[in-house]
């Protein structure tokens, strides 16, 4: 059995939730504790690692700390050269949680009713999720994801003035000043540092062409960067991959639609994931509560089943990243 104190890999986590008998931290203390738990988060975690381009593409690491240091690119020249400073952000682990219920009725008219439930929410976990790390549609421009994270000074200003919308980025990881949380704000010139090459239309749609690319992948190079990973949608991947081909790129993660431009906002982003990563706190788990699962003395007529996954993306250098945007399909 692993403890926490010995948990220092992804596998090391997943033999910690899935193999043990040591997580206590279900919601009751129904017949099903330890029981459908491992099983279920160990199917969705699956999922997650197979289906989600976002999570099984980006590196994963083990949540150990909060905090975390970002590259700022230093313009001043001393007699070492340029030089890299860091700042020290505190970002906090996000929950992703998804419920449904079903009651004792509805088992005893339909038997398989629970099982259907627990699969088709299994999948809108690990759908919902993808979501939620690609643009944060419908979810508040979500903070953990890479539309949001990835932006600039002036995507920011636009958005504010009505031409970006989604992923204006302005707030961004709290960085922790004489113990308080302060969002550090991208529209300060202080916070440069911050900004990402976002490559925007003041929200007026156009054609992806490959000089785009070329010129993003050119101040890229010149921000001490490196694609390793070009992210897209589906109807844009023909286009990013005759650019590739033509300037005979080697991407070590490769060209990846994270799905349909129908459902995904239409983007691309050149990542140089050296710097990108997912941070673990809590793989995929599963909980029940109710009386349909043991839960007699609750007071309640339906069931609960929830799915969890705790993380959070962390870029720990936003100068060599790039977003283009306000792209038609």
């Amino acid at each position: 059995m692993v403890s926490d104190k010995e948990v220092e890999t992804i596998k090391d986590l997943e033999k910690l939730y899935y193999e043990s008998t040591g997580i206590s931290d279900f919601p009751s203390s129904s017949e099903t504790v330890g029981k459908y738990g491992p099983i279920y988060g160990a199917k969705v975690w699956s999922y997650l690692n197979n289906a989600s381009p976002i999570f099984k593409t980006l590196e994963k690491e083990v949540w150990k700390y909060s905090g975390f240091r970002v590259v700022v690119p230093s313009k001043t020249v001393t007699t070492d050269g340029n030089k890299m400073r860091f700042a020290s952000l505190d970002v906090r682990p996000s929950t992703f949680a998804h419920q449904f219920t079903w009651s004792k009725e509805q088992e005893k008219n339909d038997p398989s009713i629970l099982g259907i439930l627990r699969e088709q929410f299994a999948r809108h976990h690990v759908e919902m999720l993808n979501i939620q790390l690609w643009d944060g549609i419908n979810f508040n421009s979500a903070p953990h994801s890479l539309n949001h994270l990835i932006s600039s000074r002036s995507e920011v200003q636009s958005s504010l003035e009505g031409g970006c919308g989604f992923g204006d980025g302005q707030k961004l990881y709290p960085i922790q000043y004489g113990g308080e949380e302060v969002f550090v704000d991208r529209l300060k010139l202080t916070n440069s540092w911050a900004d990402s090459l976002v490559y925007h239309n003041k929200g007026i749609p156009r054609v992806l062409t490959k000089e785009m690319l070329r010129s993003a992948l050119l101040n890229q190079w010149e921000s001490a960067g490196s694609p390793k990973l070009i992210f897209t949608v589906d109807e844009l991947v023909p286009t990013v991959k005759e650019f590739v081909a033509d300037e005979k790129l080697e991407l070590e993660k490769g060209v990846v639609s994270v799905g349909s431009g129908k459902h995904h906002t239409p983007l691309v982003f050149m990542l140089d994931t050296d710097y990108i990563s997912l941070r673990i706190a809590k793989p995929s788990q599963y909980f029940e509560a109710g009386p349909s699962v043991g839960d007699h003395d609750m007071n309640e007529i339906q069931s609960t089943g929830m799915y969890r996954t705790v993380l959070n993306t962390v870029v720990r250098f936003f100068s060599p990243q790039v977003k283009i945007r306000d792209l038609v399909i």
